[in-house]
Formats: structure tokens, C-alpha cells, sequence
């Protein structure tokens, strides 16, 4: 596996925790790991962008036109970050919405997939609304090339957040199924 990963989103969202979950999973499945926080002006409340690089490389940083895979937990993270993503590359970004119709249309021609769901509305109907990104974790395993299982990410998060681990597996189920 070679992957090379950008998550954003605002502080408080848990785009930490998904970088993390993501990270952790990869380790335990025998995959170097590498990956660099960035975080805006405030923790809570300002943009975060993370690099993940799953494979071997020599740095954590992805470069502008290189990532693999945009996650974005925010749409307008996820907008403002999209120079990050290769041609044929994908994005899922966490909002009810699709992106606007002209940057969609060159997102086709550069041949980058796109998905849309709104993971914080699936985590609020099953009871936790910061669990938007342990959804959009699942998701990922589901659609993208990252050589992970969504039992390896399950038992991952029960490591990570014991007590959350329930809750958590239901969020990775919901993700995974919900392409």
C-alpha cells in the first residue's frame, strides 16, 4: 500500500481522531505510517489539515496535486483543500450537499471522484453527533484503495476509545454501508 491521504476539516470535528483512527489501523495491518498536523490559528474552531502517508516514504507532507484521497470533514475545508488531490485521485467530504456545480465539472475533467454524505446527520439519528468522523472513517475503508478492513478499523477504535467502542463499530458499520 502506497496512500497518500489529506483530512481536514474545523477544530473539533475530530479530524485528529480520524488521522489516528486511520493511522492506527494501518500500523497494526504491518503498513508504515507517517503523518504531519497542521493546525490554524485556534485549535477549536479553526481549520486543521493533516497529511497521513500510508506506505513507505521519506516524509509526511503531501504535495499540492498528490493526495490519493481528500477527506474532509467540513465542505468548505474540503473546498479550500481540493488542490491537494491528484487527477483520478477521490474526495468524501461530510455535507448534505454536492460541490458546486462548476467546481464539480472540473473535478470530472481531472477525473477525481467525488462523494457527498452527511455523516453528521447519520451520527446525530444514531445518537452521538461527534461520531461524523469515526462514520466518515468507514466510508473510507468502503470506497477508496486503502488496503484496510473495516474489522481492522473496529478493532482499532476499541483500542483507541474502550469505552466508546460500541458506538464507534456502529459508526464504522453505517459508513461502510452506506455507498
Amino acid at each position: 500500500m502506497d496512500i497518500k491521504i489529506i483530512l481536514c476539516g474545523i477544530g473539533g470535528q475530530g479530524v485528529v481522531f480520524l488521522n489516528r483512527l486511520l493511522a492506527r489501523a494501518a500500523m497494526d495491518a504491518g503498513f508504515p505510517v507517517m503523518s504531519l498536523e497542521s493546525h490554524g490559528m485556534s485549535r477549536r474552531g479553526g481549520s486543521v489539515v493533516l497529511h497521513l502517508r500510508l506506505g513507505s516514504h521519506e516524509s509526511p507532507l503531501v504535495s499540492q496535486g498528490g493526495a490519493d484521497l481528500l477527506l474532509a470533514l467540513d465542505a468548505q475545508e474540503g473546498l479550500r483543500n481540493l488542490s491537494f488531490v491528484k487527477s483520478g485521485g477521490m474526495v468524501i467530504v461530510n455535507s448534505k450537499d454536492e460541490f458546486p456545480a462548476e467546481v464539480s465539472t472540473e473535478l470530472k475533467r481531472l477525473k477525481i471522484k467525488t462523494h457527498s454524505i452527511n455523516a453528521t446527520e447519520l451520527a446525530r439519528k444514531m445518537g452521538k453527533a461527534t461520531a461524523a468522523n469515526v462514520i466518515l472513517a468507514g466510508c473510507t475503508v468502503a470506497l477508496s484503495n486503502v488496503s484496510l478492513t473495516k474489522e481492522a478499523l473496529q478493532e482499532s477504535v476499541a483500542l483507541m476509545s474502550p469505552k466508546a467502542a460500541k458506538l464507534n463499530n456502529k459508526a464504522i458499520e453505517i459508513g461502510y454501508n452506506t455507498f
